[in-house]
């Protein structure tokens, strides 16, 4: 049964087992335990239950931040680069500062940007080649042109050599 001691708000749960001998009674045990012990301890866990559930919350809450940090940091890193490439800067490179996914992410990242330096330093050597090719080629025909010219002239002069030469001889 759950008392009360007359004259004290304490609280106790008294048991009491009639002893019995060949049928008859010949005395009891009676145990009686305060409650206020049990209430006091289960108070101390409860609040030690609650002090070790904020304390996983908050560490999981420094857990998330810190991974998503070691994930979002590189990538914000990753974007920064591209954007200082977008900007003219083709030499930018992505840092690697781990060996996961997100390094394998910006190694891929470099190896294409060293890729792309390539062809174009590709096409700017053979747009190099080619204006050389285009200015012989241009002197080579103003050369052939200048050499018509010439021929053009000295031809000219033939002809009218041979007009007044045809000229003199039908008036002859």
């Amino acid at each position: 049964t759950d008392d009360t001691i007359p004259g004290t708000a304490e609280r106790w749960v008294r048991v009491s087992v009639p002893i019995m001998q060949q049928g008859r009674r010949i005395g009891a045990v009676n145990l009686g335990l305060s409650l206020d012990d049990v209430r006091t301890e289960v108070e101390a866990q409860r609040r030690f239950s609650l002090l070790f559930a904020l304390v996983l919350f908050f560490g999981g809450v420094a857990l998330a931040y810190g991974i998503g940090t070691l994930i979002t940091r590189p990538l914000g890193e990753l974007a920064e680069t591209a954007m200082r490439i977008a900007s003219g800067e083709v030499g930018a490179r992505g840092a690697v500062r781990s060996d996961d996914e997100v390094a394998r992410l910006v190694r891929a990242f470099n190896v294409m940007m060293d890729s792309l330096q390539a062809a174009r330093d590709e096409l700017a050597e053979a747009n190099a080649t080619l204006e050389s090719r285009v200015e012989r080629r241009t002197a080579q025909l103003q050369e052939a042109f200048a050499e018509f010219g010439l021929l053009k002239d000295e031809a000219e002069a033939a002809n009218r050599l041979k007009s007044d030469f045809l000229a003199t001889m039908s008036h002859e």
